[in-house]
């Protein structure tokens, strides 16, 4: 058996790449021919390959192709029509409402990526396995009619264990408390909340305050800077709001070592691997409960419902001052993080691919 894996778009250092590389590399240790092919590979690596329809074309009905959906391509049909077994695994499709007011044509992608989902769905006796890699991920098949099974993101943490970069780390060690949000600087992620909340943290509890944004703020410039205009208007300064861009690894540990408390003001996540990253570098969380947020963070953190700046400011405020509170998000975020080891996502999703 010969395991392909399919990625719209691969580049390490991202949740779906950082994935599909974890998988390829634990199928090779079990003995597997196994490589990923991309039509978009933004990072080279020796595992990954361009998209060739006609090397996918020669696999047997003994192999498989895991097909990672995240955005649509142009290939549906032709992996529809593959000799191998198929397997479609769903990262979740940020619902377009979310970038409508500031790209369109952002919006009609992901509403190709639903069609695309529905597509596979209506075509489901050609598919061998359906797997989400959330419980709420799972769910969103099941209600389009296809039955799914749950398999958690791949996580490798040795890109954890490597040394911090010490320039960064100094910028952001000062009397200040540092609140921490990681991700693409995109509509559904709301930060404008967390601005809104950083203001009042500012106003009411404590002027040496900042909040750093670490994340991909290219991907949709206009919303980049409606935040940049917001911030300005809530008279925040460049070092009270920090918007950092793409971070490297290096330093995007510094971040996670400097960091006080990780907030996430997000409408609309399908997994969250920085809820985990977060607990990873003992760093309590303070979210907003939607989409699979409480599937992920567990007890390791404190779900709001509420999106008022007053309240996050002073449950922030609590956590930040009472030792105890503190203590048991670190050890809560700990459990769920073993609790996510201990699933081993590779193994489970290999013993369902010898099942097929």
């Amino acid at each position: 058996m010969r395991i392909v894996q399919l990625v719209p778009a691969f580049s390490t250092g991202d949740a779906i790449g950082e994935n599909s590389l974890a998988l390829a590399k634990y199928f090779r240790e079990k003995g597997y021919e196994t490589w990923i092919e991309s039509p978009d590979i933004r990072t080279p690596h020796p595992m990954v390959r361009e998209l060739n329809l006609r090397e996918l074309s020669s696999l047997g009905p003994k192999d498989v192709v895991l097909y990672h959906i995240a955005v649509a391509t142009p290939y549906a049909q032709d992996f529809l029509s593959l000799r191998a077994k198929k397997v479609v695994i769903n990262h979740n499709i940020t619902p377009p409402d979310f970038y409508r007011p500031f790209s369109p044509e952002i919006a009609g992608l992901l509403e190709a990526t639903l069609r695309e989902l529905s597509f596979f769905v209506e075509n489901k006796d050609k598919i061998s396995l359906f797997v989400g890699d959330s419980h709420f991920n799972s769910r969103m098949m099941e209600e389009m009619g296809a039955e799914a099974v749950t398999v958690p993101l791949a996580i490798n943490w040795d890109r954890f264990k490597g040394p911090i970069n010490p320039y960064f780390a100094g910028i952001f060690q000062d009397h200040k408390v540092n609140f921490l949000f990681v991700g693409r600087v995109v509509p559904n992620k709301k930060i404008e909340d967390l601005i809104k909340f950083a203001f009042y943290f500012k106003e009411m509890i404590s002027p040496a305050m900042r909040l750093i944004v670490a994340g991909n703020t290219k991907a949709l410039p206009k919303y980049t800077y409606s935040l940049i205009d917001l911030a300005h208007r809530f008279h925040l300064s460049g070092d009270e709001v920090v918007f950092t861009g793409w971070v490297a690894e290096e330093e995007l540990r510094a971040l996670y070592r400097v960091a006080h408390l990780f907030v996430s003001a997000s409408e609309h996540e399908g997994f969250g691997v920085p809820f985990l990253e977060a607990f990873h570098f003992s760093l309590p969380v303070l979210a907003f409960r939607a989409g699979a947020v409480p599937e992920t963070v567990g007890d390791g953190g404190i779900l709001l419902e509420s999106k008022n700046p007053a309240l996050w400011g002073e449950v922030a405020r609590l956590i930040l001052s009472r030792d105890g509170l503190r203590q048991k998000l670190i050890d809560g975020g700990k459990q769920q993080l073993n609790r996510y080891k201990s699933l081993h996502s590779p193994e489970m999703l290999l013993s369902l691919l010898e099942s097929l």
